[in-house]
């Protein structure tokens, strides 16, 4: 009811959108479109007509979902070792208890582990397939189920994921147990009204998208302001534009006139003239291209100067001075040599690419010429001692003063020839005088150039060769940078920028104005589309969903966190943990993850829960939680535990054994387990509460790991094997004799007895003695049982003694020369009757009450 009235103070688009939930599971498309019509609708409140309300009681009205049993697992492919010979049945008859045991090995603990992937466990590990199988197989099974009691097969292969119709199912086993214990644990189930209220919030930012795709359809069409009057007036004051903008201010600002015009002519003449202080930095640039070109033409005056020439040509007749007298040295030295030309050019050449070929591959590390056991590198000969004597000569030669003096000659030449400038280029020149306004025959100084350096290059010692002089084409430079400062110094002096600006200032403003007033249509259009765009966020605000959320929030605090508490409480005191130290704490969620909890120590300053209980009591502590937990969900979905009872001692596992009976009365239980006490507890529990239970065992058969079968006679309790002996086999073998098939019928009756010394055991064990002593407990269990042994009489143990000797004969092996007759199937037949008799008046039969 509390909810109902918050409701009334929601949006009128919100509280329909409630009412549509309510009725339907899913909305489409069609409904968020006629949701989001609504609240545009309600946003501008023109009519009031299509709206909905919650009706009283509305949202106390639970969504019942289908009833769903898990009723059996078969063809199993690549899970574990389990090759089953048949389908593992939870469905045999009416009961609401399936208890699947077996033995280390047999089974269980795959198929819980293919349980938790079927149902999408939140604990759920890895499915691993059979180690010892070389052949890699696709994991898959099939699974029947019973929704609403009807039969709906599935098929399920891990690469699809868990099965959605089994996603409500909780499995408790160990990984589930220590996730409770050490780790903060997302809710499994919202209640209703939270869960309500977070399908609203979802509806609500659907609707709210609703709104932005159609404020995406609003494109503005206003074309851009020049970039020249960006900063102008009516600039800022378009950038300003909102849906507040009135029409009288949009003519105001758009208007314009011929005052206008008239005005921005004068503008536009005086700001016509170049900015002085832009002209100024104009004829700047162009004063220093003219001082470098002036000071260039300087540069060629002297690099091209006679002096230069002059020291060109002597250098010129120095080295061919030079040349001469070594060459008439060489031919004085050499005057018997077979050929001419030695010590010219070619020749040296010829010594110097020989002499490298000695010293960098023939003769590697010796100085050339190489004379001793050697040959010659160029004939490959072996040399005479007139070819030694001719290779020492010209070494000497090449080593000698008048070729050091030939060498430092072409040096000094090639000195002086690299420091002369090269001529520009015509293009270049007409560059440049075109960069400083000073006109110039350019061509005719291009020539005038290249004639002279050509001079200089091939002038002769002594002969006449004047000096380059460009004053003609530096003079018209250098006047012009004198003109061009003069300007410079009168543009600076005379520039006003502060007025220049004031008029700048104005012009831009009436340009901008100007734009403004050819663009009336485009901006009363995007005045519209910013009203529109206004509507639709306002329309858009009542989707936000802050107080949707704290609502959920506060709810989920109070339905949920308390109430999770709560039930943990009563959960821990059913389960006989209620004197530990524990509480469990709430831990909020994100708006996208469920609220949570957390196990915690009562009063402890450090350490956590699962750093402090023992391995049992952190079990029961675990399953305390992980039932306050799941309980909170539908009642119709199945529960399923593996081993809850690990680490427990009698005390907790009855406690665990009456309330996994207590919840079979709501719901399918399946547990896994090993433990005979366990099974014996369920057995024994659940004829007191009226629950039926079934148990399934699983087997290590030859046919394959995980076969399901019944239980063997041995691990009954004594009176239903008993009896079952009595019903069923008894008779069986009395009708092999019968038949004439002697063999058979002994060899039932012998399977019969063995059966019947063991089952006289197990009475001991559990009915004489109360189950105080049994031989799959380690420890004496004495509470409320102890007593019970006060009903002991000797002719209890006469009849008990008499059969376990009478039938000991038969379960251990005999002699072949004195062989223990089988007994008839009457005399068996009235030995079990008289057993199943006694088990009957000693379980009627009352403690008697202590003398005096």
């Amino acid at each position: 009811m509390e909810l109902e009235e918050w409701f009334e103070g929601r949006p009128k688009w919100l509280q329909t959108a409630a009412a549509m939930r309510l009725a339907k599971a899913t909305l489409t498309n069609s409904d968020y479109q006629q949701l989001f019509e609504l609240c545009l609708q309600e946003s501008e409140n023109i009519d009031q007509t299509g709206f909905s309300s919650l009706s009283p009681g509305s949202l106390n009205n639970p969504t019942m979902s289908p009833s769903v049993r898990v009723a059996a697992i078969h063809d199993l492919k690549g899970i574990n070792a389990l090759r089953p010979g048949r389908p593992l049945d939870f469905a045999l008859g009416d009961n609401e208890l399936t208890v699947v045991y077996g033995f280390n090995g047999s089974g269980k603990s795959g198929y819980s582990r293919l349980l938790t992937h079927l149902c999408g466990s939140r604990f759920r590990g890895d499915l691993h397939s059979n180690a010892f199988d070389s052949v890699i197989t696709e994991q898959s099974a099939g699974v029947q189920i019973l929704v609403d009691g009807q039969p709906v097969p599935l098929q399920w292969r891990k690469v699809d994921g868990p099965l959605e119709p089994l996603r409500h199912v909780h499995i408790f086993d160990s990984e589930c147990a220590s996730s409770y214990v050490s780790k903060s644990i997302e809710a499994a189930f919202e209640p209703a009204p939270v869960r309500f209220l977070a399908e609203l919030i979802t509806d609500c930012i659907k609707v709210g998208q609703k709104f932005d795709d159609m404020v995406s359809t609003y494109c503005s069409h206003l074309p851009l302001f020049p970039q020249e009057l960006q900063q102008s007036d009516a600039a800022m004051w378009l950038k300003a534009l909102s849906p507040t903008t009135t029409e009288a201010e949009l003519l105001e600002r758009c208007s314009w006139g011929p005052a206008e015009t008239a005005e921005l002519a004068v503008l536009d003449g005086d700001l016509g003239q170049a900015d002085p202080m832009s002209l100024a930095a104009s004829k700047k640039r162009k004063k220093t291209l003219a001082e470098q070109l002036a000071q260039k033409l300087h540069g060629l005056e002297k690099s091209w100067s006679s002096t230069v020439a002059e020291q060109i040509a002597a250098a010129r007749e120095q080295l061919a001075a030079c040349k001469r007298v070594a060459a008439e040295a060489a031919q004085q030295v050499f005057s018997g040599a077979p050929l001419t030309g030695i010590g010219e050019a070619t020749w040296r050449a010829l010594w110097d690419a020989a002499k490298a070929y000695s010293e960098r591959v023939a003769y590697l590390g010796r100085t050339f010429p190489v004379l001793d056991d050697s040959v010659c590198v160029l004939c490959q000969q072996s040399m005479s001692a007139g070819g030694k004597q001719r290779m020492q000569s010209f070494n000497a030669f090449v080593q000698g003063a008048l070729d050091a003096a030939v060498v430092d000659a072409q040096a000094s030449l090639e000195r002086l020839t690299m420091a002369v400038i090269d001529a520009p280029t015509a293009e270049m020149l007409a560059a440049q005088f075109e960069a400083i306004d000073v006109s110039v025959d350019v061509d005719s100084l291009h020539k005038r150039l290249g004639a002279h350096r050509e001079a200089l290059m091939s002038h002769q010692s002594g002969g006449s060769l004047p000096n380059l002089d460009l004053t003609g084409v530096i003079q018209p430079i250098e006047a012009h940078v004198a003109e061009l400062q003069i300007g410079i110094s009168n543009l600076e002096a005379t520039a006003d920028t502060a007025e220049r600006a004031r008029k700048a200032q104005r012009r831009n403003v009436l340009r901008g104005k100007h734009w403004l007033s050819q663009q009336v249509t485009a901006v009363r259009e995007e005045m519209d589309r910013q009203k529109a765009l206004a509507s639709l966020a306002a329309a858009k605000k009542l989707t936000g969903t802050n107080a949707l959320t704290q609502k959920k929030n506060d709810l989920a605090a109070d339905l949920l966190a308390r109430a999770h508490a709560t039930r943990f409480v009563a959960e821990l005191r059913e389960l006989g943990g209620d004197r530990l130290p524990i509480k469990i704490l709430p831990t909020r969620g994100s708006r996208t993850t469920q609220p949570g909890f957390q196990v915690s120590l009562d009063g402890a300053v450090r350490l956590n829960p699962s750093q402090v209980l023992s391995e049992g009591e952190s079990r029961i502590v675990a399953l305390a939680a992980f039932m306050a937990d799941v309980t909170a969900g539908p009642v119709n979905v199945p529960f399923i535990f593996d081993d809850p009872i690990s680490s427990l001692d009698q005390r907790f596992e009855e406690a665990t054994a009456r309330r996994l009976i207590r919840e079979a009365k709501v719901r399918q239980v399946i547990v896994f387990t090993h433990r005979l006490s366990m099974l014996a507890l369920l057995d024994d529990l659940s004829g007191d509460e009226g629950i039926k239970v079934d148990v399934v065992a699983l087997r290590g058969a030859p046919e394959g790991t995980g076969t399901p079968g019944q239980m063997a006679i041995r691990e009954k309790k004594p009176e239903k094997a008993l009896n079952k002996l009595l019903g069923e086999r008894l008779p069986k073998a009395r009708k092999a004799l019968a038949d004439g098939d002697r063999e058979s019928g002994e060899m039932m009756i012998q399977s019969v007895c063995s059966d019947f010394r063991v089952l006289v055991e197990r009475l001991i064990e559990m009915t004489l003695l109360n189950g105080v002593v049994q031989r799959f407990q380690k420890n004496l269990t004495t509470k409320d049982k102890l007593a019970g042994l006060a009903k002991i009489r000797p002719e209890d143990c006469v009849l008990l003694e008499s059969m376990m000797t009478k039938y000991s004969y038969h379960e251990h092996s005999q002699s072949q020369e004195t062989p223990v007759p089988l007994p008839s199937t009457d005399e068996l037949g009235i030995d079990l009757r008289a057993v199943v008799d006694w088990i009957q008046e000693f379980s009627a039969r009352g403690v008697p009450l202590p003398a005096g």
